[in-house]
């Protein structure tokens, strides 16, 4: 899922990734519209990643959530750092950066399941 998140938001496709999110997620942005302006208006030129080492990666038990990890290279859009509806106590973003390095990549992105078999990458917040 974060492999076709990543390339649908970079890419050509109509949504870029919309339907990908989490419907929870979307609150990150004030609907489709505007996150497809966003990910059109994007520098993609200077912006790449790869997934690092599986074993890096950490899915909670039960499988509630995973925490998938990348290598950055460049600058994230900044969208994806942070996005337009974030505030101080909700902070919302797709890619989360930190000083990692080596096997276990340098940023991380979440997807979310539920019982009810949904799944999607989250923005995160709360």
């Amino acid at each position: 899922m974060v492999v076709a998140y990543l390339e649908a938001v970079a890419g050509a496709e109509a949504d870029r990734g919309w339907s990908l999110l989490l419907p929870d997620s979307r609150r990150a942005y004030d609907g489709r519209d505007q996150y497809v302006e966003l990910t059109m208006a994007a520098d993609w030129e200077d912006f790449s990643w790869r997934l690092a080492e599986p074993e890096s990666s950490y899915c909670e038990d039960g499988g509630v959530y995973c925490q998938v990890r990348l290598h950055i290279a460049g600058e994230p859009p900044a969208f994806l750092l942070e996005a337009p509806n974030s505030k101080p106590a909700d902070r919302l973003r797709t890619i989360t950066l930190d000083e990692g390095d080596g096997a276990a990549g340098n940023a991380w992105i979440v997807v979310y399941f539920d019982a009810g078999g949904s799944q999607g990458i989250s923005t995160g917040g709360g």
